[in-house]
């Protein structure tokens, strides 16, 4: 890819061109650099979430499980009131 993208910044740009495929060459590698961005994020965090789990338990014992329980009570707390809300908006009132 990085061939292809280098040899078509190097060529002229005649009137028939006029950088169609140094734009599209350019997305391309924009997509690529943006797709492995997101791949690495992902197994990063997911990393993280586990390290900091196992710091937390050794750290305070038991009491890991305390914001464990705060972060998904939250999160079934904000999924039911998004449902009702969604529920409210659609009845019309």
């Amino acid at each position: 890819m990085t061939l292809i993208f280098s040899k078509t910044i190097d060529e002229r740009s005649d009137e028939n061109n006029n950088g169609q495929a140094v734009a599209l060459v350019n997305s391309d590698v924009d997509g690529l650099r943006f797709m492995f961005e997101m791949l690495h994020e992902m197994w990063a965090q997911t990393l993280e979430v586990f390290i900091g789990i196992f710091i937390l338990m050794t750290v305070v014992g038991w009491l890991w499980l305390v914001p464990i329980f705060m972060i998904f009570g939250r999160f079934y707390f904000l999924f039911f009131f998004s449902f009702l809300l969604g529920l409210h908006v659609n009845s019309g009132g």
